[in-house]
């Protein structure tokens, strides 16, 4: 009854399990405990304890191959992200009081609202640039790695007005209008999408 491949199977679908079981080393990966080996999440989440004030932690670039780089959150976000491929690892090894973001939008509307990359894997075709999140946390200075050209533009793309509502349905005090507005909002918001490049979607146009 189990898949008849090992990692990738037809159409790129992968046997999840195996992988994590081969990429941490233990038969049945389940606790945190299981994870602690992952070759560059807790990393990044050990980076942000450290921290004295609340951070965003992305990974980039390094001079020995990936490493996390960490922003200051401005001062009426007092929560520490951290901002990973995918939910699960970064979730298990998180405390919970860090807001966890997943580039591939399983978890995260901003990145499921976006369009995907052509011909990506099933479940993984979306992959959200990190400009978005540095725009998204209010990160002004020290962009380091990320463009700072397309910081701005997806700062711009946020404040569009679609852009905003989709982000209000989640993100905004649940009253009884807002309830009201994500019932009858709910079929074309599901279907709204934006270029995953920030640059065009700063027109507050629309795509696919």
């Amino acid at each position: 009854m189990r898949t008849a491949y090992d990692t990738l199977g037809p159409n790129w679908i992968a046997n999840e399990r195996l992988y994590y079981v081969i990429l941490v080393g233990r038969p049945n990966p389940v606790t945190d405990e299981d994870f602690v080996d992952h070759p560059v999440v807790p990393e990044g989440v050990a980076a942000l304890r450290a921290e004295p004030a609340p951070s965003l932690a992305v990974p980039g670039p390094g001079p020995d191959g990936l490493r996390w780089w960490l922003f200051p959150k401005p001062a009426d976000d007092p929560r520490d992200t951290v901002v990973w491929l995918n939910l699960g690892v970064n979730g298990e090894l998180s405390p919970l009081s860090t807001k966890v973001l997943d580039g591939v939008g399983l978890t995260n509307p901003l990145a499921a609202h976006a369009t995907g990359v052509p011909d990506g894997r099933i479940g993984h075709d979306k992959d959200l640039p990190l400009e978005w999140f540095l725009a998204d946390a209010g990160i002004t200075d020290g962009t380091g790695f990320v463009d700072r050209s397309g910081v701005d533009a997806a700062r711009t793309a946020l404040a569009c007005p679609r852009t905003q509502e989709l982000l209000d349905s989640v993100r905004a005090p649940l009253t009884a209008q807002r309830i009201w507005d994500n019932l009858t909002g709910a079929w074309e918001r599901t279907s709204y999408r934006y270029p995953r490049d920030p640059r065009p979607a700063a027109t507050c146009g629309t795509a696919g």
